[in-house]
């Protein structure tokens, strides 16, 4: 009897472990690049910094492909767990048919095989784009993992467009940020009791809000509106929702804080009245009347109130 068999779900936890990994591995150095920039006068100073977090971006990359391979293995283990064990009976542990064994002795099919084995047992076989796409990304790997060649780097929009391509495979289009949320309410510290709940829940609307903002920066409009769903170039605000939940945190100090966010409320494709939320989904209908404290020319349908000065 084999014994220790994983699931489909255990699969894709390790992957999903691995791939938020990275993109808080990404996000970090994306702060720390912006936050040392606006004090630095090298004009080489982002060569320099690119060339210190080399590292960091290979560790990063490499957890994203690890990923890959787990979500494959978890739709393949739906199918059954016991296909991903490779089929030569010869390599098979000593006495596996005379005692009870742990799945975890047995060598299990190559990286390689994963598309081949997956697109013959499942119903719904990936396509031509994720294989290439796929066997680049080990090239990729093989490339910066075994040379030192300055060429062989991984810069931080190919890291993001990497984590949220696989996450888009595995997931579907545009739930990274649905992802994010989940990920930041399951954190062990939020078990700590230090805050309340309010508290907790506004602080992981600015951390989500801040990553956001981070790696949109570093990416091309072609990629946002790919991933995200909007065009950076669009006209937008603060999204006054989510501002409230930042208010939930009590040190919260909008200009100290704020450093990176963008506005996240953008004007809708439909019309000229409507503004989406592309993070918290939150629609508003905006007027376009003059506010007679500030003079901004945008009123809140809703509760009559300026969106710049909430007069």
């Amino acid at each position: 009897m084999v014994f220790d068999v994983p699931s489909s779900d255990d699969f894709f936890q390790m992957g999903n472990s691995l791939i938020h990994s990275a993109w808080d591995s990404l996000v970090q150095l994306q702060k720390e690049y912006e936050e040392h920039l606006e004090f630095s006068s090298d004009s080489e100073f982002e060569l320099k910094y690119l060339e210190h977090s080399k590292p960091v971006l290979m560790s990063a990359f490499t957890l994203v492909q690890q990923a890959v391979e787990f979500f494959l293995k978890g739709r393949i283990a739906d199918v059954s767990p016991y296909i991903l064990i490779a089929n030569d009976g010869r390599s098979w542990p000593k006495k596996a048919d005379k005692t009870d064994i742990s799945f975890m002795d047995f060598r299990t099919i190559d990286a390689q095989d994963l598309i081949k084995i997956h697109n013959t047992f499942r119903e719904e076989r990936l396509d031509d784009g994720f294989t290439t796409w796929f066997n680049q990304m080990r090239n990729i790997r093989n490339k910066i993992i075994h040379s030192v060649n300055a060429k062989n780097s991984i810069q931080p929009p190919e890291l993001a467009n990497a984590i949220l391509t696989a996450h888009e495979y595995f997931f579907g289009c545009q739930g990274w940020i649905d992802s994010r949320f989940e990920y930041h309410s399951k954190l062990p510290s939020n078990d700590l009791q230090l805050l309340d709940k309010e508290e907790l829940e506004g602080y992981r609307y600015f951390e989500v809000h801040e990553e956001l903002s981070l790696v949109i920066n570093a990416l091309p409009p072609s990629h946002v509106k790919r991933f995200f769903g909007f065009n950076p170039k669009s006209k937008s605000f603060e999204c006054n929702y989510c501002e409230a939940k930042f208010n939930q945190i009590y040190f919260y100090e909008a200009e100290r804080w704020k450093r990176h966010n963008i506005d996240t409320l953008i004007k809708s494709s439909d019309n000229n009245f409507t503004y989406n939320c592309f993070v918290c989904g939150h629609s508003l209908e905006i007027l376009n009347a003059s506010c007679v404290d500030c003079r901004e020319i945008k009123i809140n349908k809703e509760n009559g109130k300026c969106i710049w000065c909430d007069a």
